[in-house]
């Protein structure tokens, strides 16, 4: 019995990773926290993130709520202006707080990689600045 959950499980994370990703790559679901980050924040933003990344991650979890320059809108605070005044892990804990978000929108990165949280981190950090040296850039 115990057998056929485990291939039941397997199988349903298949299925979740697939549509959640299109097939790509995804990390397992989980509730990150600043500590996740502590290793990686220092070397893990310059020149190495995904601007097409943070601005889709942005478009699909912030921009209803929040406005970065052009993009989004909403009742939420106007994140334009955070590259000037937070530093990435203030920013990072601002993101991750549950006392944040309101009780729905809690978890919203809990199915993004690591990396991906690092590439909205920076496109939000970056002012949605695609030339900013936190991309990295063919």
């Amino acid at each position: 019995m115990a057998r056929h959950f485990l291939i039941l499980g397997v199988t349903l994370w298949g299925l979740y990773t697939a549509v959640l990703s299109n097939g790509a790559p995804v990390e397992p679901p989980r509730r990150w926290t600043l500590a996740d980050f502590g290793g990686v924040l220092s070397v893990g933003l310059e020149g190495h993130r995904d601007f097409a990344s943070g601005q889709r991650l942005f478009s699909n979890q912030c921009a209803r709520c929040h406005k970065l320059g052009e993009l989004g809108g909403g009742a939420a605070r106007d994140l334009s202006r955070r590259s000037l005044t937070y530093t990435p892990e203030e920013l990072l804990a601002h993101i991750l707080s549950p006392e944040v978000h309101p009780a729905k929108l809690n978890g919203l990165l809990d199915a993004v990689s690591q990396a991906g949280v690092l590439d909205l981190l920076a496109f939000i950090l970056s002012g949605a600045d695609s030339k900013h040296s936190f991309f990295f850039h063919l």
